[in-house]
């Protein structure tokens, strides 16, 4: 073949991509000038249907109207995205195509594109030809500004939040880690609890969610994969979920983790509750890796803190500080060149943003399953965590500020303040509360069961703590004096929860779906009991009237039976 048939089939190929580009490019202008990328975000029928459920939420049939059009709605939402997102690749695509035979011709020629043309053999098609490459050009503009529209990301979340579900429970325990919730939910007298919705989550995981406007997020994890699961409060449909690849510095072999033998609680892939703030979502998993993902569940960074080394597997959970994020990844000791014992605890305090260090804190501790608590000492904030054998607390600079020697053994509940005082229990230890400005013990109680993995519960006036074997006990929170002790006979791996909505009240919720709860008071006053029939490991979120809940493999919600009912 000639140079100049050869410099045809290389133009009939560029006007090919041009035409595939056109009509692309032509489609996607058009669902711009439509407004196609934000109608179902606005969708006014759907905004007054809402409207009207809010105002009269036993209207059966216009609940299921609404969640029928909500779900069409999001399909058509997420169906145009995928489209979008392949007419972008397809002008890239045509892009490559066209700019390569563009150039090839050129090459043939021996010219640049617009350089003068001088008689010779291609003198006529070469003419033809500077013409035909500056419309191309031209076109390649304006493909490449109209990919890039969609290339961009979007200025708001593409899930809207529903203003009747707004929650906000941004890390284990609530905003605070105190397990306090302005709530109304109340269980039923005694029978089954029926949930709202059930939804089964992609992979298995046992960490809480945690909620920003009407969207629950997850994470659920096996050994070789890990997913970010965000979901409708209000009715339970999974909006997305996004695979988390492995970082590069992760191990190829995933660490081992103390599995779920149907009896006990193991720990799995995915045990670490997630957190969440005002923009991102971020998920830790077993191997060691923690990811932020934005609402409309776009990665924005990735990174691999440490690989795990402890004989449970890891189950700290992440939480917010202002614009930092932190992880305690307390560590299995190893040994020096010379057979000594040497810390491979490490405490990171990462910038929200980019994921990267803003301190990482060499910690004298072994393995620890707790997560840190931030608490306010007179006129700072300081960040609490414990394990064998210290509670120790660190200021913003990253500096310790005090450290008090009293935990045993495997350290797992998590810390807790309420009025000025913190409180921290493990089993084997006791329980203590401590001045969180001094760092001085206030008191402590050695006798007796205490917890192994349940966070303790508090108020300014009561202490409770509660076992793995369902040993609920009530101490006096100012002088840690035991006022009561009431054996449930119940697995408990979910930590309880103080409801303050209208009566206060204590929930707690067994391994077995089993909910109890009762009255804060000098002695063991029970409310109601109802069984949800599923496992249970997690603790809750509740909100307004509402309970969310993991089991196992689902997602549930469970509302209040009745105003009427409410106790």
């Amino acid at each position: 073949m000639n140079n100049r048939a050869l410099c045809k089939a290389l133009m009939a190929t560029a006007a090919v991509a041009v035409i595939v580009m056109a009509l692309t490019a032509g489609v996607m202008l058009r669902r711009v000038s439509r407004g196609q990328t934000t109608a179902i975000l606005e969708d006014a029928p759907l905004a007054a249907m809402r409207q009207q459920l809010a105002e009269d939420p036993d209207d059966v049939v216009l609940r299921r109207e609404l969640r029928a059009r909500d779900h069409a709605r999001m399909r058509e939402h997420f169906s145009d995205i995928a489209l979008s997102r392949l007419g972008t690749w397809v002008l890239l695509g045509g892009a490559v195509v066209l700019i390569g035979s563009l150039l090839s011709v050129s090459a043939l020629e021996g010219q640049r594109f617009f350089r003068p043309v001088r008689e010779g053999d291609f003198a006529t098609f070469s003419r033809r030809q500077s013409r035909v490459q500056g419309a191309m050009v031209a076109l390649l503009a304006v493909c490449a500004a109209v990919g890039g529209y969609y290339a961009m990301p979007a200025e708001k979340p593409l899930v809207a939040p529903v203003p009747k579900f707004a929650l906000d429970s941004k890390r284990f325990r609530g905003n605070d880690g105190s397990g306090h919730v302005a709530a109304t939910f109340t269980l039923p007298d005694s029978g089954q609890l029926a949930p709202t919705w059930s939804t089964r989550l992609p992979l298995p995981g046992k960490g809480s969610a945690v909620a920003v406007g009407d969207r629950l997020f997850v994470s659920a994890a096996t050994a070789s994969s890990r997913k970010i699961v965000c979901m409708a409060a209000s009715t339970g449909r999974i909006y997305w979920d996004i695979a988390i690849p492995a970082s590069p510095e992760a191990p190829d072999e995933h660490p081992e983790v103390l599995k779920d033998d149907g009896e006990e609680a193991g720990t799995g892939y995915a045990a670490a509750s997630m957190a969440a703030d005002g923009e991102r979502v971020y998920a830790l998993f077993a191997n060691g890796d923690l990811a932020a993902v934005n609402f409309d569940g776009r990665v924005l960074w990735s990174r691999h803190l440490l690989t795990p080394k402890n004989q449970y597997g890891l189950a700290t959970s992440p939480i917010v500080w202002g614009d930092r994020v932190v992880v305690q990844f307390d560590q299995t000791p190893g040994e020096d060149d010379e057979g000594n014992e040497k810390h491979q605890s490490k405490l990171f305090i990462l910038d929200a943003k980019t994921g990267g260090n803003v301190h990482v804190i060499s910690r004298d501790v072994p393995d620890s399953w707790t997560t840190p608590l931030v608490v306010s000492a007179g006129e700072r904030e300081l960040l609490v965590t414990s394990a064998l054998p210290w509670v120790i607390a660190y200021d913003r600079d990253g500096n310790e500020a005090w450290r008090v020697e009293c935990m045993t053994g495997d350290v797992a509940p998590s810390p807790t303040c309420v009025a000025g005082r913190l409180f921290v229990t493990m089993e084997g230890a006791g329980l203590f509360a401590i001045d969180p400005v001094k760092g001085e013990v206030l008191w402590e109680h050695t006798d007796g069961d205490f917890p192994d993995i349940v966070s303790p519960l508090a108020t300014k006036e009561y202490v409770w703590t509660l076992t793995t074997s369902g040993v609920l006990r009530c101490f006096d929170a100012a002088s840690g004096k035991e006022l009561w002790k009431q054996p449930l006979a119940k697995r408990c791996y979910a930590s309880p929860m103080l409801l303050t909505g209208g009566t206060t009240r204590v929930l707690i919720v067994s391994a077995d779906g089993e909910m109890l709860s009762f009255a804060p008071g000098e002695t063991f006053v029970p409310l109601a009991e109802a069984n949800l029939g599923e496992t249970v490991y997690a603790t809750p979120l509740v909100v307004g009237d509402t309970m969310l809940i993991r089991g196992r493999r689902k997602m549930m919600r469970v509302d209040s039976p009745s105003k009427e009912g409410a106790k």
